[in-house]
């Protein structure tokens, strides 16, 4: 009697799983495209990244030694990978879209005023740089206004880039 009892409880169990009607999947929604705010700039490129909260006047600056490998500024090392993953944040640096500088230059709505919430400063091994001024956040959430170099426009960096970069100038990994 056990027996019937466990198969019939089987069949039901699965005559209930063959008939349940799929739950419709939501439609996706389009993506934005990501492009590297640098497309050509590898990280053997870097020698130097510093990181800079121009309010506080708070810096972390890593630098290659002679032998490639990251070190603070002052010298003292690394957790391991640190500078490679800083280098690299830099190097991919991901940005959804930009957005046009206003004529008149008023760069308040973005969080310019008067100073950015980070500065990002970058040498590369043939001497040129580049500096990334990091404002507020979008109303959307999606990231962070960015001024690149010269550019004439803002670039919205995703929020994760920024935010890794702003825990190391918050919480230096040192070893």
């Amino acid at each position: 009697m056990f027996i019937l009892i466990a198969l019939f409880l089987t069949m039901a169990a699965a005559l209930a799983v063959q008939n349940q009607q799929p739950t419709p999947a939501s439609a996706p929604t389009a993506a934005r495209p990501i492009v590297r705010v640098f497309p050509d700039l590898a990280v053997i490129d870097i020698i130097s990244v510093r990181l800079l909260d121009p309010v506080t006047g708070t810096d972390f600056t890593i630098v290659r030694d002679g032998l490639g490998n990251w070190v603070s500024a002052d010298g003292r090392a690394l957790e391991e990978n640190a500078g490679t993953t800083i280098a690299r944040t830099i190097a991919l640096l991901p940005s959804t879209r930009t957005v046009r500088v206003p004529d008149d230059g008023d760069l308040t709505p973005f969080g310019f005023t008067p100073n950015p919430l980070m500065l990002v400063q970058v040498l590369l091994a043939n001497g040129a740089g580049h500096t990334v001024a990091i404002g507020t956040v979008t109303p959307t959430m999606e990231g962070h206004y960015a001024l690149v170099d010269e550019q004439e426009e803002l670039h919205v960096l995703l929020t994760e880039a920024v935010a890794y970069l702003i825990s190391v100038l918050r919480d230096p990994p040192l070893a």
